[in-house]
């Protein structure tokens, strides 16, 4: 994903760099820990999410989401977090797999905090920072970065087109090393005819070992 100085990821940027892109809802806050690496305290939560729909990838059985907590700006030492985990308002999430020590299997975590509530089933609320002219312009985005999920999921499936025919042409275009390709001989040193193996037993057929090395 390209990164500009300066400039927050567009919404296409953040679904390239997603593994999951799911429609669902907190369950509940499985564990509250302490976040290292800040000056400030801070906090990360895992939260168990129940997946309503897909839109790209596929979902664990148990999802967790990792979400990092927002600077105390109030002095009142009460904690919030980075994106909405409002178990009462359905939520888009565009997730990446996460890892860590002592994390649980098949968590992920926010791409960019792009974790945006939905409304009236239907309507996604898009963070204003994800929506460059192009993007709110394909989405039909009004001032509030509302746009329909219908459309949303449009650009999800057309995103995700674009990456498996990206990836189709690389593939034509690096050649592949199966076992069809026979390993070139290693030399000694740099302009001694002699491979390396040839005192040594035959190897077998390209990829599997001699005889001797099993």
């Amino acid at each position: 994903m390209t990164t500009r100085l300066g400039q927050a990821p567009t919404l296409v940027e953040r679904i390239v760099g997603a593994h999951l892109v799911v429609l669902g809802r907190v369950r509940g806050l499985r564990e509250v820990r302490a976040a290292d690496g800040f000056d400030e305290r801070r906090s990360v939560a895992l939260f168990d999410v129940d997946v309503d729909d897909v839109l790209l990838g596929r979902p664990p059985r148990r999802l967790v989401v990792r979400v990092l907590s927002a600077p105390d700006r109030t002095g009142k030492d009460e904690e919030s977090w980075v994106v909405p985990m409002d178990p009462e308002v359905p939520v888009l999430l565009l997730l990446a797999r996460d890892a860590g020590p002592d994390l649980p299997d098949d968590t992920y975590a926010p791409v960019e905090a792009s974790v945006f509530p939905v409304e009236d089933g239907d309507a996604v609320i898009v963070a204003e920072d994800a929506l460059d002219e192009r993007t709110r312009e394909r989405l039909g985005a009004d001032d509030s970065g509302r746009v329909s999920l219908d459309s949303f999921r449009g650009l999800v499936d057309e995103v995700a087109k674009a990456i498996e025919q990206h990836r189709r042409e690389v593939e034509e275009l690096v050649p592949s090393h199966g076992k069809d390709v026979p390993y070139p001989p290693v030399l000694e040193w740099p302009g001694d005819e002699t491979p390396l193996h040839a005192a040594t037993p035959e190897p077998g057929p390209a990829g599997t070992p001699s005889e001797e090395d099993r």
